[in-house]
């Protein structure tokens, strides 16, 4: 793929003023030569796939948590004797297991590209925990970032950082010596 949409981005992004995504997005578009939105879309079709079998995931794993829950709750309500089982548990227990083939359908990255979940070998599910982990961590540590500067900014007594002086800007962005 010759086409540099990530260039384009970043000459967008320093001309631009706007912060919203959707405004930059629009930009970008705006300048994509006609002949070169397919080339564009192989570029970012991945990434919102990735997004879409993120919700995918959130979704099979919701609903499994809701049908082990309704199952749960129903266990040990038969009225009758050993064995008896009430007619809807069965109803309830089948969703849990739609739900977990649900699950078993997911893609996850694993150590050698894509896989289902059902499919994942013990290293490919490693390696997917492991990424999880990691960017768990760099979340934190941006969301502790975030909460120091807001803290800064309620110390310095101003509205944002760019009315914080420059020697106190520094501060937050640990370039003062």
């Amino acid at each position: 793929m010759s086409y540099d949409l990530r260039g384009l981005v970043k000459q967008v992004l320093d001309t631009v003023p706007a912060s919203d995504p959707a405004i930059i997005a629009g930009e970008v578009l705006r300048l994509i030569p006609a002949d070169k939105f397919q080339d564009a879309l192989i570029i970012t079709l991945p990434n919102y796939v990735r997004v879409a079998i993120h919700e995918q995931r959130a979704d099979s794993s919701a609903k499994l948590r809701q049908a082990r829950a309704n199952a749960s709750q129903l266990v040990g309500s038969g009225a009758g004797g050993r064995g008896s089982v009430p007619r809807f548990l069965s109803a309830k227990i089948a969703d849990v297991w739609q739900a977990m083939q649900a699950i078993r359908d997911e893609r996850i990255q694993g150590l050698n590209g894509w896989v289902r979940r059902g499919a994942a070998t013990v290293d490919d599910l490693l390696f997917a925990a492991t990424y999880r982990e990691t960017q768990a961590a760099k979340n934190a540590a941006v969301a502790a970032e975030l909460r120091s500067q807001a803290a800064a900014i309620q110390a310095a007594g101003v509205r944002c950082l760019q009315d914080m002086s420059d020697a106190d800007q520094a501060r937050v962005f640990g370039l003062a010596a």
